[in-house]
């Protein structure tokens, strides 16, 4: 059969189609390319594109109005040309981030003004067909947006402050009721010949939840930190649960590891991460359930799933049958201020957290609606194999004991309370006094057996700085540091400053008792 095709110029056109001159189609690219640069000239944003060597090859009016540029002096050039090396550095390493991923990016990024201010910009990023490693940018200023987000962000921490600076009070107020009532009726009894151990026991135990009140407040600051011991987190978790779900619907059930590791804790703030748990599991079944409590040794090879350091833990977890956390809760429920209760602060599992981290731990949480929730907590462990036992020392009875403090009622307590355990003391009420009591007792040959330092005082060396001085008198100096704040790293690295040991403010009498027992007898 005979080909019917016919061979058609090169430049003919179909039969049908309509001929475009050359020229028409100049003009609709003409036009296209004036429809672009309008739109570019005339957004609030600034555009610009750079080529796969990072130089910027256009950029719109808004970007010379923004940074008082012609566009003759950006084109061609770099953000290192442009910009600080930091702030350039962080700008292409974006671009790369964006060029590796082959896709649209969003960025936030910092830009400096004619003026010398940095602003803050939103930037979406993408690449350009047919130009390989050539990036467009569509940057936003967000500065003023932000600086309202965080005046707003600020009013609703001052408010949540209110209310938690309230809550505090409240328990206080209540706390000093306890103790100045119960002081009235002991003075009443005693007067009347009759004993007031009832009265002294009620002001005893309000004192100790005031101090538990004071150190949560503390441990939630920027200061807290922990002063750690060696301690079994199974005693911990046994007493924890026995205090915490007295009176609730709520049962435990243990099931504790063989040879459980010790671990170097703060035992109180410890306590108070797993109280918190405990709490919130009894409060999510308020009709009853069951408190699965877990706990074994765990080793870290440091680069698993776990954002934690090679090493031995203790890994603790905590299972309630409750009402379970939402998905998009999840994710907060460690934010300060953040609860779904209407009667919460939102503090307690971000207290949690900030004393879990200060011990170099690890906690997360899963759950799911209607099926209750488990919390994992990881804590640096001590092997049991690793403790050396130390032959137990008799401690020094009748001694001698310095004691610097610029507070006349806790000189009067002290005093107390050392002569009720045997021993001698004397006082100092700033560093220069204790500096020259210790001297002079050393020359004479009565030195002091033992000394204790308030860590801060007002308007003169406090403990830290008397310290130095002592120990250049007597490099053996057996030294306590007493402190009601723990922010300072003296009360938790003590024996890094020469001291034997630490004790936090207030405490009682068998505490007391115990660490000043522990240094006479070189146990510290």
């Amino acid at each position: 059969m005979k080909d019917t095709k016919k061979e058609m110029p090169g430049n003919a056109v179909p039969p049908g189609a309509s001929p475009e001159p050359a020229n028409e189609a100049a003009e609709t690219r003409k036009n296209m390319q004036a429809f672009l640069h309008a739109i570019m000239d005339n957004s609030t944003a600034v555009i610009y594109m750079k080529d796969r060597d990072g130089r910027f090859v256009l950029i719109n009016k808004h970007y010379e109005k923004r940074f008082n540029v012609k566009r003759e002096e950006v084109i061609g050039k770099s953000d290192y040309d442009l910009f600080p090396r930091e702030l350039a550095d962080r700008l292409r390493e974006n671009d790369k981030k964006m060029l590796e991923s082959g896709s649209v990016a969003e960025f936030e990024e910092k830009a400096l003004e004619p003026d010398g201010a940095l602003h803050t910009y939103i930037s979406i990023k993408f690449p350009i067909p047919g130009m390989p490693g050539a990036v467009c940018g569509i940057s936003t200023d967000i500065t003023d947006k932000k600086r309202i987000e965080e005046e707003l962000f600020k009013a609703r921490k001052l408010d949540s402050l209110g209310v938690l600076a309230g809550g505090i009070a409240h328990d206080f107020n209540n706390l000093l009721l306890g103790i100045l009532g119960n002081v009235s009726i002991a003075k009443t009894e005693l007067q009347s010949g009759k004993t007031a151990l009832k009265e002294l026991d009620r002001i005893e135990k309000a004192a100790i939840k005031a101090k538990g009140l004071a150190k949560l407040i503390l441990t939630f600051s920027k200061g807290g930190e922990p002063i750690r011991e060696t301690s079994q987190i199974e005693d911990i978790l046994r007493s924890s649960a026995e205090l915490t779900l007295k009176g609730s619907n709520a049962r435990c059930e243990f099931k504790l590891s063989e040879n459980l590791w010790a671990a170097d804790v703060d035992e109180s703030q410890i306590a108070q991460v797993f109280n918190n748990i405990l709490l919130n599991a009894a409060h999510s079944m308020p009709s009853g359930g069951l408190i699965s409590v877990e706990a074994a040794n765990f080793t870290s090879i440091g680069d698993g799933p776990l954002p934690i350091k090679e090493g031995n833990y203790v890994r603790v977890s905590i299972r309630d049958e409750g009402c379970g956390i939402s998905e998009k809760d999840i994710g907060r429920i460690f934010d300060p201020f953040f609860t779904t209760k209407q009667k919460a602060s939102g503090l307690g599992l971000s207290l949690t957290y900030s004393i879990v981290r200060k011990h170099d731990g690890y906690i997360c949480a899963e759950s799911e609606l209607g099926k209750g929730s488990v919390f994992y907590v990881y804590l640096p462990a001590v092997k049991k194999d690793s403790l050396i036992d130390k032959p137990t020392k008799t401690a020094l009875l009748g001694g001698r004991i310095l004691v610097m403090d610029d507070e006349e009622l806790v000189r009067d307590v002290m005093g107390s309370m050392l002569r009720n355990l045997g021993h001698e003391a004397v006082f100092a009420m700033n560093g220069a006094e204790a500096v020259d009591l210790f001297r002079n007792a050393k020359e004479a040959g009565k030195p002091f057996d033992a000394v204790i330092l308030d860590l801060t005082l007002p308007g003169d060396a406090g403990g830290n700085e008397t310290m130095k001085k002592l120990l250049k008198i007597d490099p053996s100096i057996r030294g306590i540091v007493s402190s009601g704040y723990s922010k300072d790293p003296v009360m938790s690295g003590f024996r890094k400053y020469g001291f034997k040991a630490a004790i936090a403010k207030p405490f009682r009498v068998s505490e007391f008792s115990t660490v000043i027992k522990n240094v006479l007898a070189d146990e510290a």
